[in-house]
């Protein structure tokens, strides 16, 4: 019987890891589809180990394939299990991903709440990659209120940390929004750098996001 969960949860594990490659490839109605069929598959089982970690990457899914509602569903459902299990890690990650529907939504008070609680969580635990996402989120949250200063100490706080662990998709985000910062500021030529040194790393690293860094260069060239 043990080997035959162990097999189980194994043959589980590589679905959850093909659909997450479906969705870096940008599939992500298929992984959606696989995830689904596992998800059920999991709840059939009542295997509520891996269940939680499939949950959060089908909210992470539907709400890039616009299905907010769902993903709601999804994340909250995730969150339960695993604030039922102490799984404080995974229930940094569910909070984040809650904070950015929050932004999405307009609701920037509500969604500093989930960023500042993951930020505590994954402090607690000693992650130094969610600690840095979630000073990330803060810092946006504080952008978008126009606390600018506030704004770039979260992100140089996460830069700080992107760059010890290597992490060069996250360094290059974090350059597109100090950018941002920069030009709300009137400080186009430092903006212009800023998105350069990003769009330079995000086109090495293939990453979508060059578009967003290439459109924001020449927004902010224009009014040099």
């Amino acid at each position: 019987m043990f080997w035959q969960k162990k097999k189980q949860t194994g043959s589980a594990m590589l679905v959850l890891q093909e659909a997450v490659a479906l969705q870096q490839r940008g599939n992500f109605t298929e992984a959606r589809k696989k995830l689904e069929e596992l998800a059920a598959s999991l709840r059939e089982d009542k295997d509520e180990k891996l269940l939680p970690a499939v949950l959060s990457q089908l909210s992470q899914v539907c709400f890039r394939l616009g299905d907010v509602k769902q993903a709601a569903k999804y994340v909250s459902e995730s969150a339960r299990i695993r604030t039922e299990n102490r799984d404080f890690k995974g229930l940094s990650i569910d909070y984040q991903m809650i904070g950015t529907m929050l932004v999405a939504a307009d609701k920037l008070d509500e969604a500093h709440g989930y960023f500042s609680d993951s930020l505590g969580l994954a402090t607690t635990v000693g992650d130094k990659t969610l600690i840095a996402s979630a000073e990330s989120n803060l810092g946006l949250v504080a952008s978008l209120r126009g606390n600018y200063s506030e704004a770039e100490n979260h992100f140089q706080k996460s830069q700080s940390i992107r760059q010890e662990l290597g992490d060069k998709l996250g360094i290059a985000k974090n350059l597109n929004h100090l950018g941002k910062i920069r030009e709300a500021k009137g400080r186009y030529e430092e903006a212009a750098s800023l998105y350069e040194e990003s769009l330079s790393l995000l086109r090495v690293l293939g990453a979508p996001e060059a578009a967003i860094a290439l459109d924001n260069l020449n927004r902010v060239k224009r009014r040099k």
